[in-house]
């Protein structure tokens, strides 16, 4: 495993090879970041909690 740091947060990364095989890829936040707000968030923002709890099995 690869221990990376940034700033005041630890992450911990499975080996390249390890990651390759498994099919396990690196999202920059930034894209994350962007994926949400324009998909996740306008669908959630006016929905009460109750109703914007998202079900892990569908």
């Amino acid at each position: 495993h690869l221990i990376k740091r940034a700033g005041k947060e630890i992450e911990v990364i499975p080996e390249r090879g390890k990651r390759k095989a498994r099919g396990i890829y690196y999202t920059p936040k930034f894209v994350v970041r962007y994926i949400v707000e324009n998909t996740l968030r306008p669908t959630l923002e006016d929905k009460p909690l109750s109703e914007a709890r998202v079900s892990r099995y569908g």
